[in-house]
């Protein structure tokens, strides 16, 4: 009888959990409804640039931070911690609130909570916990699909439409951004998933070969080498998946360098001006000078405990400025080395525990590699990607919270039957 209580508990949690994300969907979508465009040109590229600032009133804020709030009640109501990982759960907690108050006196609840970048948001990473829990894996992994083919629409839709406006230009921070960082996200969620159950569909191809497409669609250099880097590693673990050696996988590697050659060929040869653009912003070097300049004008002590949501540095380019696209330098510049350690160490610790698994090794090294690919998308390899109160933000520590429960209980990716459940 307990049992079956902690079971409907489970389930319970679990539409929280759901409900809580498609708040965040609906307001994330809703934001970029009628959102003007902004076409500038800069220094680096003499290409159009195209940027878009979402817009958020008083209802889709009450829907965003209620959301927040349901995910934090999901976290006290089912999550178990050991007791180190509640030192370092308290430690990030502690900084959170307290950057938040301090926010709050500064700037007022109003405009803090209007903010994109208040500190209160990054307890998202307690869904590294809600996903070590089965039941709200499964309730959160038949969202996955729904919410990619939402985005995709979304991505298409606003592309077609700005198109049609400007014809072909460089985005930049947009709706397009954001979706295109999303159906990566949800893309590992779901290939993972489908790889884990051994049934590899051809939608996974799809999904790779879009995110390639996208990326050259929005013409981030970033992107593209992201979207080829999960191109092979995920083709290199269906190849192991179906039983070939690693002769087999060097084979599906070559026939991929091959077929990159032949698009590109193609590409320059009916969007060649376009395809120069491309090849012209990957050559140039955009993005040193701010770690440059941030460096520099940033005393070593400072970077203990951070200097604030406010803290700015002069950059050449922007002026007075506080991003940099590299969200542990940017934690550490405002919140503390200490601060950015703690939340990317759930992360840290997972990869090593998915490279010492020893059993299904392989598909435990395919998991970690999508980790990876995940630290670097949101620490310089590319672009507009940020943690902030966001579907994804919540999904990558989610998902890397189950492929740490997975593989501490050494089933990671390979039971045999499909039912079987780590506990």
């Amino acid at each position: 009888m307990g049992r079956l209580r902690n079971q409907n508990k489970g389930i319970n949690v679990a539409h929280i959990v759901q409900l809580a994300l498609i708040m965040l969907l609906f307001v994330q979508v809703y934001s970029y409804v009628g959102a003007e465009w902004e076409i500038t040109r800069n220094q680096w590229t003499n290409v159009a640039l195209a940027s878009q600032m979402a817009r958020i009133n008083s209802m889709m804020l009450c829907l965003k931070y209620g959301a927040f709030v349901l995910l934090l009640l999901a976290f006290f109501s089912v999550a178990k911690i050991t007791s180190s990982e509640a030192v370092g759960l308290i430690l990030i907690s502690t900084f959170c609130v307290l950057y938040t108050v301090v926010d709050v006196m500064d700037d007022g609840i109003i405009s803090s909570l209007y903010s994109s970048n208040i500190a209160i948001m990054y307890l998202l990473i307690v869904g590294f916990w809600l996903g070590r829990t089965k039941m709200i894996w499964d309730g959160v992994k038949k969202c996955v699909p729904c919410f990619l083919v939402i985005y995709i629409v979304m991505f298409a839709y606003e592309f077609i439409m700005s198109f049609g406006k400007f014809g072909w230009v460089i985005y930049q921070n947009s709706s397009l951004m954001n979706y295109y960082s999303h159906i990566f996200c949800m893309s590992i969620f779901y290939i993972y998933h489908k790889i884990d159950k051994k049934k590899p569909t051809p939608i996974i191809y799809f999904l790779l070969i879009f995110l390639v497409l996208g990326a050259f669609i929005i013409r981030s250099r970033a992107w593209i080498i992201q979207s080829v880097l999960m191109l092979v590693v995920v083709s290199v673990a269906i190849s192991f998946l179906k039983k070939r050696s690693v002769a087999g996988a060097v084979k599906v590697l070559a026939f991929l360098l091959v077929f990159a050659i032949g698009v590109f060929w193609i590409l320059s040869s009916y969007f060649g001006e376009f395809v120069a653009s491309i090849v012209d912003k990957g050559t140039t070097d955009s993005r040193s000078f701010q770690y440059v300049e941030i460096f520099q004008q940033t005393e070593w002590y400072l970077w203990i405990l951070g200097q604030g949501t406010d803290a700015t540095y002069q950059s050449a380019l922007y002026g007075e400025y506080s991003f940099i696209d590299n969200e542990f330098v940017y934690l550490s510049f405002h919140y503390g080395v200490i601060f950015a350690c703690l939340y990317f160490w759930p992360y840290v610790k997972t990869i090593f525990k998915c490279f010492s698994s020893k059993k299904y090794m392989h598909l435990a090294v395919f998991s970690a590699c999508l980790i990876i690919l995940w630290i670097f998308s949101v620490n310089g390899l590319s672009v507009f990607n940020r943690i902030t109160l966001d579907v994804k933000s919540f999904i990558m520590p989610f998902f890397v919270g189950h492929i740490y429960h997975t593989a501490k209980t050494a089933c990671l990716c390979g039971a045999d039957d499909e039912n079987t459940v780590c506990s």
